[in-house]
């Protein structure tokens, strides 16, 4: 059973999905809502002509997040009840918040933002919920640590001269009508998830980057080809310039 702490601030559904700004941000996390199965039961399934009773495993969920920031205070106790404590793996949070936070890369990032914290806190002998929170944020950014996306939209790997935006980028896509996700396995090749909308149904799929600078853009569109596709896809590309309209084949 893992045991969770209660610190300074509590992490919970709330912060993931709608209050994901922190002032002592020490990191983002951005995986799944993702809660495993709690039980192995039955229930009855239609196997015409006859009902079946058939394993069902209850409990599974899973919710995509937005890109979330990791405030500094989930890691640490309440002051009044130590102060020299510093927690990566059982941190403060409820079970919802911590089904996203258990994964590897927000271990990693909340242990190396913990052992660059314990190590201001040594050298300044202060007690871990009285550091500077500034000096400890341009430590971790000095080090390659991505904060906020207000820093970096694009994460780790974005520059700005180049641009990539994959349909799941919540801050950079919406759609309008029903767009449904779909996932594909090319022979020799990596899996492939993509958004299709079915044919005879109205909808816009919207791609909005964010430009670190003004300039000349080459823009480029990638997508699986399949004879089932459209030959005639319409995208509008909007410029200084105006709106230009051009046509793709999918297939």
């Amino acid at each position: 059973m893992l045991q969770r702490m209660r610190g300074e601030y509590y992490m919970t559904q709330h912060d993931l999905m709608n209050d994901t700004l922190k002032y002592d941000g020490i990191g983002m996390g951005s995986y799944n809502i993702d809660v495993r199965e709690m039980q192995r039961t039955y229930i009855e399934i239609s196997r015409f002509p006859d009902m079946k009773n058939e394993v069902y495993n209850e409990g599974y969920l899973s919710i995509p997040v937005a890109q979330y920031e990791i405030p500094y205070r989930s890691i640490v106790p309440r002051y009044e009840e130590c102060e020299n404590l510093l927690v990566s793996v059982c941190v403060s949070g409820s079970h919802l918040a911590i089904a996203s936070l258990r994964m590897e890369p927000q271990y990693m990032i909340m242990g190396e933002s913990a052992g660059v914290a314990a190590a201001i806190a040594a050298q300044n002998n202060r007690p871990v919920q009285k550091l500077d929170i500034y000096a400890l944020q341009e430590k971790l950014k000095t080090r390659g640590q991505v904060l906020s996306l207000k820093d970096n939209p694009y994460g780790k790997w974005g520059n700005e001269n180049e641009i990539v935006i994959d349909n799941n980028m919540k801050g950079f896509t919406s759609f309008t009508g029903n767009w449904y996700e779909e996932e594909t396995v090319h022979t020799g090749r990596y899996e492939m998830n993509f958004r299709v909308s079915p044919r005879g149904q109205s909808g816009e799929f919207y791609f909005s980057p964010y430009f670190f600078k003004s300039g000349r853009y080459n823009i480029y569109t990638w997508n699986p080809s399949s004879p089932g596709y459209e030959s005639e896809v319409h995208l509008t590309i909007s410029h200084a310039g105006g709106d230009e309209d051009i046509t793709i084949n999918q297939q």
